[in-house]
């Protein structure tokens, strides 16, 4: 909707571009012209006062995450080997299978299932090391 005569100027400015674009086609002229080169804005150089001491306040560094502890297949198949309960054993060894799929040749496990081994070799992984502390 036109407003005023502002609103009428830029309107006809759009409508004049095609016309004027079909009319340099039909003779032979490029399609665009050269567009108008603009001047840089001029730099302002802020000038320090003699002597004066410029501090720059840096934001504080984000604390890194802890280092997530590797867990190892390997560590986890000698776990189980040295549980006592034959049904827990059983049903570790089920779920050292299912992660055989996901270790490295090392036998590392990616971060991601650091929770499900806590999970669920944390008991067996906890007794372990109880029992290696108290030999």
């Amino acid at each position: 909707m036109i407003e005023n005569d502002e609103d009428l100027a830029e309107l006809k400015a759009r409508i004049a571009r095609p016309v004027e674009a079909a009319a340099r086609l039909r003779r032979g002229l490029p399609l665009l012209e050269e567009p108008p080169v603009e001047e840089p804005e001029p730099v302002v150089e802020l000038e320090a006062a003699a002597g004066a001491a410029v501090v720059l306040e840096l934001p504080a560094p984000k604390p890194s995450p802890p280092p997530q502890r590797g867990v190892n297949l390997f560590e986890l198949e000698r776990a189980v080997r040295a549980c006592p309960d034959p049904a827990v054993a059983e049903e570790l060894r089920f779920y050292v299978l299912y992660l055989r799929h996901h270790a490295g040749a090392s036998g590392a496990l990616p971060p991601s299932l650091v929770p499900l081994v806590d999970s669920v070799f944390g008991p067996v992984l906890a007794a372990q090391q109880q029992c290696g502390q108290a030999a």
